[in-house]
This record gives structure tokens, sequence and C-alpha cells, in this order.
């Protein structure tokens, strides 16, 4: 499902507790953002022209998952090896100034960058692409280097625990295995 979202950043927080910040909003999107796409197609027609009348958003984030996933060494089909051409008409209008489509393929995780050069110059792009790739590379070394590894309530929803709780307990079994 494709919906809005605004994040909310602390900016004086750590990369880990910005990360787990952004985990929780995201996964308190109730269904998963499918509502939106409800209210913005298939509702009245007013509730629709309202929803048209509010700003959009500028940039669309697209993960499309593991593809190593689904498709394993050892299965009969696999991507083609042969270009696809383009992937809009010519006449399309997108709707986002900037679409960040991420995958995993090959064991690799791939970002692709798709904008208009009648809006944005090359070098514009490419310095936005070196900034996003530091970032990320600083996640994932902040990741690799937590030994809490970035746990939040939403990964334990049956247990119903607050933030400072979940803490509590990883804090509690992690000295614990220090211990033994």
């Amino acid at each position: 499902s494709l919906f809005p979202v605004q994040l909310t950043l602390g900016r004086k927080r750590g990369a880990g507790e910005e990360l787990k910040a952004v985990k929780e909003q995201l996964r308190g999107i109730p269904e998963r953002g499918i509502g939106y796409g409800v209210l913005r197609y298939g509702s009245e027609k007013a509730v629709r022209e309202q929803l048209e009348t509010l700003t959009q958003a500028e940039i669309s984030f697209n993960y499309l998952g593991q593809f190593d996933q689904v498709l394993g060494n050892d299965s009969w089909f696999g991507p083609a090896e042969e270009n696809s051409g383009a992937s809009q008409t010519p006449g399309y209008h997108r709707p986002h100034l900037l679409d960040v489509t991420g995958s995993i393929t090959g064991g690799q995780l791939r970002m692709v960058f798709t904008y208009s050069e009648n809006v944005h110059h090359r070098s514009t792009i490419s310095r936005f692409a070196a900034g996003y790739t530091i970032a990320l590379q600083s996640l994932i070394e902040h990741c690799r280097t937590t030994d809490t590894g970035n746990l939040t309530p939403s990964d334990f929803p049956e247990a119903k625990l607050s933030d400072l709780e979940l803490t509590d307990l990883l804090s509690e079994f992690s000295d614990a295995m220090k211990e033994n």
C-alpha cells in the first residue's frame, strides 16, 4: 500500500534512538496504511476530493523486499538478464519529485533514485544518494555494534510492554547472560 507518513525525529538522540523512534512510528500505522488507499480511491466523492486538496509528498520511499528469499539458487525461475526497457510511458507524470526504491538481490541492498532532469540536476541527486548511503552505513554500523539490537515494544506486541519496561527487561537479560 502507498500512504503518506510524516515522521517525527528528535535530532538530539543518537542513531539508535532515532531508528527505534522511526520503527515505532511506522509500526504504529494501522493496517500498514491500507486505510488511506481505501479512503483516497474507494470512498465517497467528498472524502476523495478532500484528500486530493492536501499537500502531496515530494518523496516516495518503496522497499520492494528481499528477492533472494523468493528466488533461491535452485529455483527454476530467476530475474531476466535482458533490459526490461522503460518502466514508464514517455508522457507519464510522476506523482513525486523523487522516488527512492530499494530491494535486496544477490545478497546486496540496491537503491534506485528516480527523478526528473527537468527538476533536479544529476549532481544534486548524486549528493543526496551519497548522503543517504553514509546515513545508512552509520545505521548499519550502529546495529552491528549494539547489544540489544534496537528492539522496541512493537517487536513483542503480545507482551504489551512500554519502552522503559522493555529496556529494563533487556538490561536484566544482558546482565544475566554476562554472568553465565
